[in-house]
């Protein structure tokens, strides 16, 4: 990359724990482990102070962090806006830029099924970020359990509320190395045929962030991985000066 025309960095994520309070059937977090430290948070805030946002996101739940609303304030107050994606089941945070909540089905059983835990703190807590005008999008991941009814549902809902409305597939988040790989696989592309739309191993997006020098991720220990939710072990050390990232196949 020519150093003299390098990108402004757009996304800065960082994991603020792998600690979680759900078991999403297509989340690829196998087990708890622990949080981000003050320490290691500034020490990326301080190596990426150009970045234009900042986004909480990882394996893990952010609202678990005991202090997320400190890492919100610090980042603002540094002049990043923040993203954070979050399964909404905690009472979700001001002086957010985008809030963004997972959400598969709005039917309580399914859900359960899905995720292990009760849509209507979901919602309420929706409806109570709604009431106090925060900035909602709706993030719906068409996995291999939610039908085509279930993704119109949540768009409607989402409409309903005015909120921004996301629709991503179902992919294959893990390496071939991993344990779970060919489960991993058969659900993706169990979903793909659901709702229509081409599974490609290993790969989410046509345009690579990282690539790009658009966007950087670190996990709740400050280790570097290649993309946003392709945050294991398996993904560690692959990038090269050249490419970027090997993770996925361009």
């Amino acid at each position: 990359m020519n150093l003299l025309h390098k990108p402004k960095l757009e996304y800065l994520q960082i994991e603020p724990t792998r600690k979680c309070n759900l078991h999403c059937k297509h989340c690829i977090r196998t087990a708890m482990f622990g949080d981000l430290t003050m320490q290691t948070y500034l020490e990326l805030l301080d190596r990426h102070k150009d970045a234009k946002i900042v986004k909480l996101q990882g394996l893990g739940e952010p609202m678990f962090h005991p202090s997320i609303n400190e890492f919100i304030s610090i980042a603002k107050d540094r002049g990043h806006e923040v993203m954070i994606i979050t399964n909404g089941t905690i009472r979700l945070p001001n002086r957010v830029d985008y809030l963004v909540v997972s959400l598969e089905t709005i039917n309580a059983q399914k859900y359960r099924d899905l995720r292990g835990g009760d849509i209507k703190v979901v919602l309420d807590n929706i409806h109570d970020a709604y009431d106090r005008n925060l900035p909602l999008i709706i993030n719906c991941v068409m996995t291999c359990m939610t039908d085509t009814q279930d993704v119109e549902e949540v768009f409607e809902f989402a409409t309903s509320i005015g909120a921004n409305f996301w629709q991503i597939g179902q992919e294959v988040w893990v390496a071939p190395s991993h344990r779970d790989y060919e489960r991993y696989r058969k659900d993706a592309i169990e979903a793909s045929v659901i709702h229509d739309y081409k599974v490609v191993d290993r790969m989410r997006m046509k345009t690579c962030a990282w690539r790009k020098g658009e966007a950087i991720y670190y996990d709740y220990l400050g280790r570097q991985h290649p993309c946003c939710i392709r945050m294991t072990d398996d993904y560690l050390g692959i990038a090269n000066k050249d490419t970027g990232c090997k993770a996925c196949p361009w």
